[in-house]
């Protein structure tokens, strides 16, 4: 119910997903596409349905392999729809970065992901797959702000973001959030209610009482 509440959202308010988890089946019921990471690279990028009947890496096959059988095979006589003449609202080219700061090349001392390119219609949900320490994690939060990014580029709506946190605007940082999976780690518990659902209120509209 959650995942469709989700996906409902995201086409509702004709904004983009991604979908970051190590499950495949769990991805395979929310995104339009999905995108395989291993050891911090693009192994595959697929519609959904292609990429569960049709993978052609060797990684991909062996997680598919992994998921059965609770993964939900699409009808492949049903044919999937795709956003015709649609600019993108989140593209990400030669995306590199990794954690350390960066050496005299400007590469990261810790490299995590490289070249990583990616391309998001509105309404669409993406779902990154792979093992632990793949990646994933980082991604997202390059894309957020959280974690600058050595190289490439992230936009949103054709307007280059800046790399750090701290250089974003308060409406594009508004415009791209994290939902953490676990509420342990996500909610504060030294905070009231009150105050977690006040701040971005304050932060992002002026708001007050």
């Amino acid at each position: 119910e959650v995942l469709k509440a989700f996906k409902a959202a995201i086409r509702d308010r004709n904004t983009t997903g991604i979908y970051v988890t190590h499950d495949l089946a769990v991805i395979a019921q929310i995104a339009d596409s999905i995108t395989v990471l291993r050891h911090g690279e693009v192994r595959e990028t697929a519609t959904t349905g292609a990429l569960i009947v049709r993978p052609e890496n060797e990684y991909t096959r062996s997680l598919l392999a992994a998921a059965e059988p609770a993964l939900r095979l699409p009808d492949p006589n049903v044919a999937e729809t795709k956003p015709a003449d649609i600019k993108p609202l989140l593209e990400i080219s030669g995306l590199t970065a990794g954690y350390g700061g960066q050496d005299g090349a400007g590469n990261p001392v810790i490299p995590i992901l490289a070249g990583i390119d990616l391309s998001i219609a509105p309404g669409r949900a993406l779902g990154v797959i792979g093992e632990s320490g793949c990646g994933k994690s980082t991604l997202a939060r390059v894309i957020a702000g959280l974690t600058p990014l050595a190289r490439g580029a992230v936009k949103l709506n054709g307007e280059t973001l800046p790399p750090a946190l701290a250089q974003r605007s308060k409406d594009q940082l508004r415009r791209i959030q994290i939902v953490f999976q676990m509420a342990d780690t996500a909610l504060n518990p030294r905070v009231s209610i009150e105050e977690i659902l006040g701040r971005p209120l304050t932060f992002y509209f002026g708001l007050k009482g």
